[in-house]
């Protein structure tokens, strides 16, 4: 298990630590008291993909090279058995359906808290100048052609009605140093 109190080593270390930790390296960086008071107000299904569990697996197949959902659902049957923990099964469903019962706000809000929990936790040696510099970007992106898609984020005017793809325009507040993202903001282009 990662202690992050414990990396004295440069940040780009800690993502590949994460990565090639077995099991769901993310239980160090979020503990379950911290997810609890996120997920406070979900409802869920007992069984196997807890939120607290969603959120290990999903964050964990972010990271990994194989971002399969299959390759996320094997991480926890070997992490359920390393610990001598009843072993679910391998097939994805669940945890499909798990991930799509998360809401966006849960985890908007894991993320400021890690940000915000990170940023205190930074080397004076990391820093420049004894400062903590903030880096800002903004991009754009394209999303399937859905009718929710298209009531949040409707259709630019530069394109042909009927034509082309939902844009949403965001930008995103970093920390120089650990390269998490400390705010994010999104909205229709």
């Amino acid at each position: 298990m990662i202690d992050i109190n414990t990396i004295d080593i440069a940040p780009k270390s800690i993502i590949e630590t994460l990565k090639t930790t077995s099991g769901l390296p993310f239980e160090a960086l979020l503990p379950i008291e911290m997810m609890e008071q996120a997920l406070i107000n979900i409802d869920y299904r007992d069984g196997i993909y807890t939120p607290s569990t969603t959120v290990w697996c999903l964050l964990s197949q972010a990271l990994d090279e194989d971002q399969s959902l299959q390759a996320s659902v094997l991480r926890l049957v070997a992490r359920k058995a390393a610990a001598n923990e009843e072993i679910p099964s391998a097939n994805t469903s669940a945890y499909s359906q798990a991930r799509s019962r998360l809401p966006v706000e849960v985890l908007e809000t894991l993320s400021e808290q890690v940000a915000e929990d990170t940023t205190k936790k930074i080397l004076v040696k990391w820093k420049w100048r004894g400062l903590n510099p903030k880096l800002v970007d903004g991009s754009t992106l394209s999303m399937p052609d859905t009718l929710d898609n298209q009531k949040k984020y409707p259709q630019p005017k530069t394109q042909k009605k009927g034509i082309g793809f939902p844009i949403a325009r965001f930008v995103v507040i970093i920390c120089f140093i650990t390269g998490t993202v400390l705010k994010f903001a999104m909205d229709s282009y």
